[in-house]
């Protein structure tokens, strides 16, 4: 028998169908503002969109403990997003709709743009829902494996790379977890998003009198990928979860594939060495 404290205890029977009934929250960060006809790259990112909700919805269809919740702080008006994107959206099952405009921190740091999304969102599904899977329908799924996993034995799972950088001629390997996909209680990652020490705009508590003279003199004497190293926050979140000593599990490789805008490369999520 399995129990717990407070509670009588469960013969197996019933524990399993418990652990049938856990519901998981799917949570999708969007930014809709570059589906805009003025937008130099809309119908590419208008393909991806589309093609990534019709996988979320298979991947609904294959694992029903997923409650889909389609994130976006860049929506001023629901009707300027484009009809596509707007049609494969409504054909995943179970998907609500958190479409707000917020965008201020977002166009200058994409970390800033999840921060928001999230303190949009999570306050609506704590309580609800103990584990959430946090991913972006512009990536390419190639299995299905982690989403059975997460369904299956649902925790807190990520996957991490190096960044390879060189300064003063030595290689320096940054520790980054790939923030389009991982799974996580949904109380870790608010308590991340509402710490103070949270480094990735906007900032809980305000920064100290000579923050800004320090960030000038980092901006003459250190490259740009170091200037912007403490609000990155694929490698913030890595800090705050070591620091707060947060069990993650790694894994090897997401299934998934990111799709880099700079080189217009799609690259495996897997546990890598990588280089700019």
């Amino acid at each position: 028998m399995v129990g717990g404290p407070g509670r009588p205890p469960l013969h197996r029977g019933q524990h399993q169908e418990r652990l049938v009934a856990l519901r998981i929250a799917l949570i999708l960060a969007s930014a809709f503002v570059t589906t805009r006809p003025e937008h130099p790259d809309r119908e590419r990112r208008v393909a991806q969109y589309v093609h990534g909700f019709q996988q979320i919805a298979e991947v609904v269809r294959r694992f029903s403990c997923y409650d889909v919740f389609s994130m976006d702080n860049t929506v001023e008006d629901p009707a300027l997003i484009d009809r596509r994107v707007v049609a494969a959206m409504d054909q995943v099952p179970t998907l609500t709709k958190v479409h707000f405009w917020d965008n201020e921190l977002g166009r200058l740091n994409k970390g800033s743009g999840y921060i928001v999304q999230w303190q949009r969102t999570l306050p609506e599904l704590l309580g609800r829902y103990e584990f959430i899977l946090h991913g972006e329908p512009r990536q390419d799924i190639v299995d299905h494996s982690f989403f059975e996993r997460v369904s299956h034995s649902p925790g807190n799972y990520w996957c991490l790379y190096r960044d390879l950088r060189v300064l003063g001629g030595i290689t320096w390997r940054l520790p980054r977890v790939w923030i389009g996909q991982f799974a996580i209680r949904t109380q870790d990652l608010w308590n991340y998003c509402s710490s103070a020490d949270r480094r990735v705009p906007p900032r809980a508590t305000p920064q100290p009198w000579w923050w800004n003279r320090y960030r000038y003199l980092r901006s003459r004497l250190l490259p740009g990928w170091w200037q912007g190293l403490d609000e990155c926050i694929e490698a913030d979140f890595v800090r705050f979860i070591r620091l707060h000593h947060v069990p993650m599990t790694r894994v090897a490789n997401l299934g998934t594939r990111w799709h880099e805008e700079v080189t217009g490369k799609w690259h495996d999520m897997i546990d890598c060495d990588r280089w700019p």
